[in-house]
Order: structure tokens, then sequence, then C-alpha cells
């Protein structure tokens, strides 16, 4: 709903603080904020939401949500531009349908087989434990697909069927609180304990001498997470990832 040329400009001020700053400040008052804004994770959250401001198109909305670079990022980073995918060929099929049950089958489609789910298996089978999803039933994804979208999330809160359902067995506190992840603190990490491999990895001579970075914009993701002028950590740490998959497996 925001004008494009106001979005840009919000995004150029949000970026211009001092994440370092903001999370202190967040620190301080997210006891008096009303629940739903009181997250586990807002460092992430910030850097989100200073990438959508300015942006219109749904698709590109939510791609920002799920994915750690912009399309344009990409191309800056490797000169190269990703191909369509299920991802793509989800939002076009469901061209016409509510912004809301778009998202959601672009959510089944994408980021829960091949995220969610993906991590629970292999965390899982790493220690021989057979998981189940019950709420992942056939039978229940058919009945959750012809319910109102009313019932799915109203007043900013979501699965508000299943939340009418366990109030009358749990205690509303149990359950209406605010959302726990389980991520890792990676970007402490890369200022720390794994600061060395951080540099040894993503090193402009081993960058140049690979040709499928873009060592400058590397080395300046590098200077501003560690100097704390940006938290770059998600990037860095797909960018280590693959320096170390590479190195192993290719040569």
């Amino acid at each position: 709903r925001v004008p494009a040329p106001l979005g840009g400009a919000l995004r150029r001020v949000l970026r211009a603080v001092p994440p370092s700053l903001v999370h202190a400040a967040y620190r301080q008052v997210r006891a008096r904020l009303p629940q739903r804004f009181q997250v586990a994770n807002f460092e992430d959250k910030w850097e989100k939401l200073t990438a959508l401001a300015g942006e219109r198109e749904l698709a590109e909305l939510y791609r920002m949500t799920v994915r750690h670079f912009t399309q344009e990022e990409i191309f800056a980073l490797t000169g190269r531009r990703p191909g369509p995918g299920m991802y793509e060929e989800t939002f076009q099929k469901t061209e016409g349908w509510p912004a809301l049950s778009r998202l959601m089958r672009v959510d089944q489609r994408t980021y829960l087989p091949d995220c969610m789910l993906t991590k629970v298996d292999r965390a899982s089978m790493a220690v021989a434990l057979e998981v189940r999803a019950p709420l992942l039933d056939h039978r229940l994804l058919e009945f959750a697909a012809g319910l109102p979208l009313s019932l799915k999330y109203a007043g900013g809160e979501g699965k508000v069927l299943l939340k009418r359902l366990l109030a009358r067995y749990v205690p509303r506190e149990l359950f209406i609180r605010p959302k726990m992840g389980f991520g890792a603190p990676v970007h402490q990490w890369l200022k720390g304990e794994l600061k060395g491999l951080l540099l040894d990895c993503l090193a402009p001579e081993r960058l140049k001498a690979e040709g499928r970075f873009d060592p400058v914009i590397v080395a300046r993701m590098v200077g501003e997470h560690l100097s704390g002028k940006a938290n770059h950590h998600y990037r860095l740490w797909n960018l280590m990832m693959w320096e170390m998959w590479r190195e192993r497996w290719l040569g």
C-alpha cells in the first residue's frame, strides 16, 4: 500500500540506522509491545523489513521473506540470473486467487517440502529417529483447503480454527505467545569463533581464482558484518557453505 517512491526512501532511511542500535532499542521496549510484535528473532525480521520497503509485487514481497539474496543481488554477485522454477510456476497458476491463498499454496509446494520437512528429515535420520507430521495428513489438508480464510487468519492472528480447538483442552497462555524458532546464533559465530574460517573461505584471492562470485561485493559484506554496520550472517553463511562444499567435493 505504500507508494513505491516513498517505500524506496523509507528503505534507505531504515538501512542507514545501525542494526545494533535498532536491536538494543527493541530489547528495551519488547515487553511493552503487543504480543504479535514480540518476536524471538528480531534481527532477521528487521533485515527483511528493510528489504520489503518499496516492493509492490506479491511474488517479490514473499520471495524476500524466504530468500537471503534478491534477484538483483544474485545477478550482481554472480553475473547470472536464476531461471524460473516451482516458485514462479505456482504464482502464475494461482493468479486471481486471494493473496493469502496464493501464499499458502506456494508454501505447500516450495518452503514446506524443500526447507522445513527437509531439515526435520535430515536431523531425525541422523539419529535414526522416525518423525511423523499428523497435521499433514492428506484428509486434514483437504478439509483445511475448503475452509474460509477467516478461520485461518484474522486480526493479525494465524491458525485461528486450530487455536480455538486447542483452547478447549489447553490453557491459552501455553500456546498464545510469541513464536520461537530454532535459529542458531550464526551472526555471533561469524564475529567470534568462526571469524577465521569466514575470512579464509571468503578471502578475495580465493574467490577471484574460483571466478564464481564478485570478490569486491563479498568483501564489502564481510566488512559490514564484522563492523556491525549491517547483518549479513545468512548470506555469508550460505557463501561459506558453498566454498566448503566445493572444496571437499569439486576440488
